[in-house]
């Protein structure tokens, strides 16, 4: 799956007309999905989509409350997306690692207290000792067949972040954000200012991820954020001639970082105010 953030900031200095043909767009891919190829009863071929999500089918968070999937699937020579809905468990009272169903209605649907989905279609089942390489399939409460796994995509908690410079609206170049910074956790970056000096452009950027991707909030700082501002200059072959990056604020490492910048000017880089 692939997200495009794309921030335009206008200086408020009056800037020429050159100051307003170039821009800067971001792009974060995540990876955060799973592809399988499989085979139900080695006879009927399929691909199958999931993604993990954070919530819980009742709305209770604990460490042991199963975590919502969604996705899809389909049979390679029909071609037609099955919509899937249903949960993932890593907790060892957990029965099943995977159970994924196919809803009569894809949109209203519920689950019972045992976090079964009512009124189902088709159940996909996959206990420990089958992951990662195998299901079970049932259809209308009927016979449980064997399901054979490939997987094409593995799911990561990593991603590719990066920016690109246009000018007059035409890509010009991409860096490499996450290889810059030495983070490929990057989830969000917000542009709070450019400018172009001469023959080269100046930004100004913060960008942050979450202090432990997959806690889904639990433990020590599962709902934490690291934060860093950057301060980047692009010479006029296009290319990274500085850049530097200070973490702000860190759950992890408990500490907080006070930094200044001009909005303004960006050439002037970024500045340490105080350290707490």
């Amino acid at each position: 799956m692939r997200f495009t953030i794309i921030i335009l900031l206008l200086i408020t200095s009056q800037p020429s007309l050159g100051q307003n043909n170039w821009s800067i767009k971001s792009d974060i891919k995540f990876d955060r999905y799973i592809i399988y190829k499989g085979i139900i009863d080695s006879k009927y071929p399929f691909t199958m989509y999931l993604e993990k999500s954070g919530k819980t089918y009742n709305g209770e968070y604990n460490r042991w409350t199963p975590k919502m999937l969604y996705g899809w699937y389909m049979y390679d020579k029909v071609g037609k997306k099955i919509p899937l809905v249903g949960h993932f468990c890593n907790a060892d009272a957990c029965e099943s690692y995977i159970k994924i169903y196919v809803p009569n209605d894809p949109v209203n649907y519920t689950f019972d207290d045992n976090c079964a989905l009512i009124d189902a279609k088709e159940i996909f089942t996959q206990d420990k000792d089958m992951a990662p390489y195998g299901m079970e399939w049932q259809l209308n409460g009927g016979e449980r067949l064997p399901v054979r796994l490939e997987t094409k995509h593995k799911f990561k908690w990593t991603t590719k972040a990066s920016l690109v410079l246009m000018i007059n609206n035409i890509e010009i170049k991409t860096f490499n954000l996450s290889y810059l910074t030495q983070n490929e956790l990057i989830e969000n970056i917000n542009i709070l200012a450019k400018r172009k000096v001469g023959n080269s452009f100046h930004l100004i950027l913060e960008f942050s991820h979450q202090s432990n991707p997959g806690s889904y909030g639990y433990g020590m700082c599962g709902a934490g954020v690291e934060k860093y501002l950057s301060y980047l200059k692009i010479n006029n072959t296009f290319d990274i001639e500085k850049i530097e990056t200070i973490q702000t604020y860190s759950c992890i490492e408990s500490k907080e970082i006070e930094v200044d910048y001009n909005q303004n000017h960006p050439e002037q880089g970024i500045t340490v105010i105080e350290q707490q």
